[in-house]
């Protein structure tokens, strides 16, 4: 056999191997298959293998090394932002309210108009990644929209439980309605937004300030993308059916997410997963019976959603009193439980971004309906993806489909709220 051949089989078998480990089963339905594929293909290579290879060598399991997803990458003051390398926008680091943030202005901010405001806070969990990670997003958005951008990197479990994450991201909020001049910013025209955990901390930062008597202006809109925003239950059609579909987030991680966001600790991921995912984290009677049962019933839902396509595991009706006591108060608290507020009607008009594939569907869908009910302006973007697939992490020509159709919406909105 010539070496050439030897080479070619050799080379063969390389990329065989390769192409099965970042190979991921698609749900049948899903609207672009082969953007899912890459984007699970460097989701794999990131993040999920590497915390394999801990796992392996004995550094824990997954969910017990939650601390380690903690992804700060060039946070250091003296390096620039990736995307301030792209052109076209002016992006800096910064400090508002003693909290990091990415800013991102228009070169020629100084002689035109003011700008409308878009604060930003990105997924992860509470616990993961960073302002960095979401660079390039915000940088996507800044850039079609128009607006001065606020990249804010709070701080993240198990360090620094709820509600110090959701206290960093109030303050930055707050801070931007002060002084949003300062940085071109039209204070009158600012909106918060986020993604997954990002997502729960912008809705609940709307709603707390719109709850607040202050000399503040009110916000112009908010952004939900894929936002968690209930913990009352993790038992929902989308919990079920989308559970293991994408390793980018199984419904047991988000549970476990929760429980650290919570402040049950970093080190029993695995065992705050399962009971969280299991609905053992509180009593049935305060699931099915208290005030909040109805914010979470399943009659909510849009009809297709209502019913899961996959058979839930028989699970018996009991739950862990200590964990329950720990966060009975917490666990409804609108700080971390948007969706268990009592009053939404003085929230802001608002866009929620869903994906059929993605775990946390059914949060969204739900908190749209009641924000409808409300009498909120409430567009909601109901696509055939999957969890956070608008983050870029390639260029645009192999970014998933059915995340720049969402983005692309999202910037649609955010331009027409801003103008009106």
């Amino acid at each position: 056999m010539s070496k050439l051949k030897l080479f070619a089989i050799i080379w063969a078998m390389v990329v065989a191997i390769m192409a099965g480990f970042l190979y991921t089963p698609l749900p049948e339905g899903i609207e672009d298959p082969f953007g899912a594929i890459v984007f699970m293909a460097f989701w794999k290579i990131l993040v999920r293998y590497p915390q394999l290879t801990r796992e392996f060598f004995g550094q824990g399991r997954y969910l017990d090394n939650l601390e380690a997803m903690q992804i700060h990458i060039f946070q250091e003051d003296e390096m620039r932002p990736i995307s301030s390398w792209f052109g076209g926008l002016n992006v800096t680091r910064s400090t508002i309210a003693g909290v990091p943030v990415i800013v991102y202005k228009h070169w020629d901010d100084e002689d035109a108009d003011l700008r409308p405001g878009f604060v930003y806070f990105h997924g992860g969990g509470w616990i993961a990644a960073s302002a960095d990670v979401y660079d390039w997003t915000v940088y996507d958005i800044a850039m079609r929209t128009g607006v001065v951008a606020i990249n804010v990197d709070y701080r993240l479990a198990p360090q620094h439980p709820f509600p110090a994450g959701f206290d960093d991201v109030v303050s930055v909020t707050r801070y931007i309605l002060r002084h949003g001049k300062k940085f071109g910013i039209d204070v009158s025209r600012v909106g918060v937004a986020g993604d997954s955990a990002g997502g729960n901390l912008a809705a609940a930062t709307a709603l707390h300030l719109s709850k607040m008597s202050s000399d503040l202006p009110q916000l112009k809109y908010q952004v939900l993308l894929h936002p968690v925003l209930q913990g009352l239950t993790f038992r929902l059609p989308a919990h079920l059916d989308n559970a293991e579909t994408f390793p980018i987030l199984y419904a047991k991680h988000i549970a476990a997410f929760a429980s650290i966001y919570l402040g049950l600790g970093g080190r029993n991921g695995e065992f705050h997963g399962t009971i969280f995912f299991e609905n053992h984290h509180v009593s049935p009677e305060f699931r099915t019976k208290s005030k909040y049962a109805k914010y979470v019933d399943e009659k909510n839902l849009p009809e297709k959603y209502r019913t899961p396509k996959k058979t839930a595991p028989i699970i018996n009706d009991s739950h862990n009193e200590t964990i329950f006591q720990r966060i009975k108060s917490l666990i409804v608290d609108p700080r971390f439980s948007p969706l268990m507020a009592d009053d939404l009607t003085k929230l802001p008009p608002t866009m929620v971004v869903v994906q059929k594939y993605d775990v946390l569907r059914d949060d969204g869908l739900l908190y749209a309906k009641r924000l409808r009910d409300s009498g909120v302006e409430t567009v909601v973007h109901d696509g055939k993806g999957f969890h956070i697939d608008h983050l870029k992490l390639a260029p645009e020509f192999i970014h998933s489909k059915t995340g720049a159709k969402a983005v692309k919406d999202v910037c649609k909105f955010i331009s027409r709220i801003t103008r009106s």
